[in-house]
């Protein structure tokens, strides 16, 4: 993820170049990697949420967070309807987002 969200975050990287889709691709694998995951458990390590959602939680919501600030060069990378190609890691975002206090966890920031 450090090597898809870094340079765009914080280098103002806006063209794909081939370091950034090989860390796309990699980005992509573990989503898949995820989703084949909850294949039988609606969250990580079971039907509660436990410490590895905790964990990588987080870094989806960073990738979705680049999608919403920076869409054309994510477009661009191949993160379009992520909601369609990992359905499972789609609901489990979603499951996350609406645990009690889940709204206070996010920076103030990215209410804007």
């Amino acid at each position: 993820m450090n090597g898809l969200l870094l340079p765009i975050f914080f280098k103002g990287a806006d063209k794909v170049t081939p370091e950034l889709q090989d860390a796309a691709d990699t980005v992509v694998y573990e989503l898949q990697w995820l989703e084949n995951r909850l294949v039988d458990d609606e969250f990580m390590a079971g039907n509660t949420p436990s410490a590895a959602d905790a964990v990588s939680y987080p870094e989806v919501r960073l990738l979705a967070r680049a999608i919403e600030k920076h869409t054309y060069i994510m477009e661009e990378l191949g993160f379009v309807d992520l909601h369609k190609k990992f359905p499972k890691g789609h609901s489990w975002a979603q499951r996350i987002e609406a645990l009690d206090g889940f709204d206070k966890s996010l920076p103030v920031h990215w209410s804007n």
